[in-house]
């Protein structure tokens, strides 16, 4: 019986020092995580309008897919918004942005992060495929295998993408934007 006590409290122990040792490694990189995130937004941001020189958050949406919508400046002139959206993609979450102009049209679109398949659905990272969205409005149908091509292999990845951009140029709609 002491046996069986004895190795309950080594393991209590034990449990007790990873516990502590991972709490202190968390909260030592925390800021530098929340740096590298708020980074990874800004240069988002900047890949999708990048003749902005500030980006102000103007709107975060309580429904849908739509995370915040920030505003596109170059000194104190108004150029667009950018929507940060997180669309449902094959291997999990999909987090985007899409640039768009005071007339309502796609300037681009960036993926921050993904996890979809390497080879098939992450292909939805390239620039050349992103580019189909260029010019885009809400009137437009954007329809994968219609309006937009499909990455072969990766339908869910493109049709997740493509509800993206048209979740973030309906949200701008309502928001009279």
């Amino acid at each position: 019986m002491k046996y069986y006590i004895k190795l309950a409290v080594n393991l209590m122990i034990v449990c007790a020092v990873a516990a502590a040792a991972l709490s202190l490694t968390y909260s030592l990189t925390k800021k530098a995580i929340a740096e590298q995130a708020k980074q990874r937004q800004i240069d988002a941001n900047k890949a999708v309008m990048p003749e902005a020189t500030g980006f102000a958050s103007i709107k975060k949406p309580k429904t849908g897919n739509v995370a915040t919508i920030y505003e596109a400046k170059k000194d104190d002139a108004k150029l667009g918004y950018v929507v940060l959206v997180n669309a449902r993609g094959y291997g999990g979450t999909i987090e985007m942005v899409v640039g768009v102009d005071l007339a309502g049209k796609v300037t681009n679109i960036s993926i921050i992060s993904q996890r979809e398949t390497p080879g098939l659905g992450d292909g939805i990272v390239a620039p050349k495929w992103n580019l189909q969205f260029k010019g885009k409005t809400v009137d437009d149908k954007l329809e994968v295998n219609k309006d937009i091509d499909s990455l072969t292999g990766a339908t869910i990845s493109s049709k997740a993408v493509t509800a993206g951009v048209k979740e973030a140029l309906k949200e701008l709609q309502q928001a009279g934007k």
